[in-house]
């Protein structure tokens, strides 16, 4: 999660659609890593872990 205080984030593309079309994914050590086949030197970091099926 992201302070109050910061602003709110803004996704790239025309719509989600688009962004959801290029995300590939792959397995390492029984977890699942996403990234964007079009950048996938584009990396994000996160402080936690979320399930996919919790947020979807």
């Amino acid at each position: 999660m992201t302070p109050a205080s910061d602003p709110p984030l803004e996704r790239s593309g025309a719509s989600p659609d688009e962004a959801v079309e290029t995300v590939e994914a792959y397995e390492d050590e029984g977890r699942t890593v996403l990234y964007d086949a079009e950048n996938p030197l584009a990396w994000v970091e996160a402080s936690t872990a979320v399930t996919l099926a919790d947020h979807a």
